[in-house]
Formats: C-alpha cells, structure tokens, sequence
C-alpha cells in the first residue's frame, strides 16, 4: 500500500492513503463500471449550499466558485490544494418530507443498494406524472 503523507514504509490498514490519485490505489475512471450523478441527485444525497448555481459550503467544492469568475467550458471536478481530486466532505443530507420521516441521504442509499426498490417507486411516480398530462406546450425549434 502506497505510504502516507512524509513516511517511506507501506502504511498500515488504518492509516490514511499518502496521495490518493497516484501510486497502486491511483483514481482511474472504468466506462461501464463507474457510477455519477448528476449535481441535482447529488442535492439529494450530499448537503451543501447554492448561490448563483454554484455549489459551495463543503470542503472540496472551493473550485466551483472559479465559475464565477471565468467562463469555463471545461469539466470542474472535486479538487482539494496538494492533493488534486476528491469527494466533497458534505454531510449526508437530513432533509426529510414530511418532516420525521426517512432522511433523503438514506432513500438514495436504498435505491442505490435495491434497483428493484428503485424501479417499484419510479413507474408508479411516472405514471402519475404522464397522467396529469399538459394542456399547453409549445414547440421550441
């Protein structure tokens, strides 16, 4: 295992990783094995904040402000000074409607475990939604 950070010796199994994006444990993105989410779905999960639609409030996210300042078209990921990408250090997110009831975070780790308890709420949500139908839509070209 890859040392930790200022030590030459392989670190033991409860010490922090010295560099997670080099050596054998390096992030690498696998197509077709890897999971994403969109920013919206990641409200759901993770809890931090939005002003202007720019996410912020966690460590990790300092690098979205840059939006702000520049216009960027290329892809933003996580990044942390010293140590380049990781996962935002949000809180899970509490928020749960009606209020008592299973916290958001916890229904997307259900889903994420049990597709079949996905699929089960998904098609009668959308079936309801495709009843209601729309009265008035207009063609954008």
């Amino acid at each position: 295992a890859d040392p930790p950070a200022g030590k030459d010796t392989p670190r033991t199994a409860d010490e922090p990783d010295g560099d997670v994006n080099r050596g054998c444990e390096k992030f690498r993105f696998i197509f077709g094995r890897d999971e994403m989410a969109l920013n919206a779905e990641m409200g759901l999960y993770r809890d931090f904040e939005v002003t202007d639609g720019v996410i912020h409030g966690c460590s990790g996210l300092e690098v979205f402000q840059t939006i702000k300042e520049k216009k960027y078209r290329k892809t933003l990921r996580s990044t942390l000074p010293g140590v380049g990408k990781v996962e935002p250090d949000c809180k899970k997110q509490m928020l749960a409607e009606p209020p008592g009831s299973q916290p958001l975070y916890q229904i997307i780790e259900e889903f994420a475990q049990d597709q079949t308890a996905w699929i089960d709420a998904f098609i009668p949500a959308f079936e309801k939604m495709t009843r209601n139908g729309y009265e008035t839509l207009a063609t954008i070209v």
